[in-house]
């Protein structure tokens, strides 16, 4: 199976059963852009999501594998395929990922440790802690908007509502000795 078949059939499928993108993503309870990810061959949903698929288009998973309605023997060697390629995908992702919160968090770190300390509201290390728990406001707001998962789109807003109230309550306090 490659991921262009994959990608067609399950379209065919969703659209057989009358269901838009964010029809199928709530059944799986995955965004609707995952799904549009898997149909425009970008990426296949995490394999723990193939029998909900599977159930979501009214197919069996073997179907699923098969991208056939007609063809259910499976040879082993399509199935370790999908999960190489599924692997393979969501490590390249995770590299890409990894890198930009690292920009991110350095970018944001700096600048608002720097102007934290010209503003005069503290010293170097303070300056640098503070522009850290607001990079970790954006590496939330990250996560938050490019996650796929509704559950862990959920962790990543309280995550970020934490941060929030600490910077928040931290510029209060600073603002209110000065």
């Amino acid at each position: 199976m490659n991921i262009e078949q994959f990608s067609v059939y399950i379209t065919e499928k969703r659209k057989e059963r009358n269901m838009t993108q964010k029809d199928l993503a709530e059944k799986l309870n995955v965004t609707p852009k995952a799904v549009s990810r898997w149909e425009r061959s970008i990426g296949y949903p995490d394999i723990e999501n193939f029998e909900a698929l599977a159930s979501a288009l009214g197919i069996t998973v073997l179907n699923l594998f098969a991208c056939s309605d007609t063809h259910i023997n499976i040879d082993t060697d399509d199935i370790m395929t999908l999960v190489h390629d599924s692997v393979e995908i969501d490590r390249k992702n995770n590299r890409i990922q990894e890198k930009t919160v690292s920009g991110i968090v350095v970018a944001v770190t700096l600048l608002v440790g720097f102007l934290f300390y010209v503003g005069g509201f503290g010293n170097i290390g303070g300056s640098v802690f503070f522009g850290l728990l607001s990079s970790g406001i954006v590496v939330s707001l990250f996560y938050l908007f490019s996650e796929e998962d509704v559950r862990n789109r959920k962790i990543y807003g309280c995550i970020l509502a934490a941060f929030t109230v600490i910077v928040i309550g931290i510029l209060l306090f600073v603002l209110c000795i000065q």
